[in-house]
């Protein structure tokens, strides 16, 4: 598997690179390494993918046998800093 088979199959399953990354039990960064052709896609890598693609396995059976937690990318927010007056209010009022 290439790097650009690694894109064209994340495209057609419709995967984020932070979902192969948990998938694969490495960080982001490694996915775009392999994306890129810098490091090889290791051969586990590769048959767990192509596990994944033949429903041999699927997200049900990952999310019950991959123990760390499913990645989450929230939404892009305002990049403008929050004023004071923005800024959630963490003071407590005793009753």
């Amino acid at each position: 598997m290439t790097g650009e088979d690694l894109i064209e199959y994340r495209n057609k399953q419709k995967l984020r690179m932070v979902d192969i990354a948990w998938i694969a039990g490495v960080d982001v960064r490694q996915i775009h390494r392999w994306q890129i052709g810098e490091y090889p896609i290791p051969r586990s890598v590769e048959l767990l993918l192509k596990a994944f693609a033949q429903g041999k396995i699927n997200a049900r059976w990952l999310v019950r046998n991959i123990k760390e937690p499913i990645p989450y990318i929230s939404p892009p927010t305002s990049s403008r800093p929050r004023t004071p007056s923005q800024a959630p209010s963490h003071s407590a009022t005793a009753k």
